[in-house]
């Protein structure tokens, strides 16, 4: 659990966050799911397809709150860092 102060009058906004070094071997999908805080993946190696486009080693990406990732895949592996809330909703 971390804790971020927000703007407003000072009160402090408690988020559920998990930062971990995520992995996708070759044919592994991630389901499709909604974010409930930000996210944040930035591509080390590998490819990554990500919403109808493929993430290249060096590749940045930043999704907002209350958006929508389809299925996540990799042809080979791949190897990102990862900030991501652990509720998160998995669409199926």
């Amino acid at each position: 659990m971390v804790s971020a102060h927000g703007r407003g009058g000072g009160r402090e906004r408690k988020r559920a966050d998990s930062t971990s070094n995520g992995a996708h071997g070759s044919g592994r999908h991630y389901l499709s799911h909604r974010h409930s805080e930000i996210e944040e993946l930035f591509l080390l190696s590998g490819d990554l397809h990500l919403e109808g486009q493929i993430m290249r080693t060096g590749d940045y990406c930043r999704a907002d709150s209350g958006t929508i990732h389809g299925e996540t895949f990799s042809d080979g592996r791949c190897l990102f860092p990862l900030l991501a809330s652990q509720q998160n909703e998995v669409l199926a």
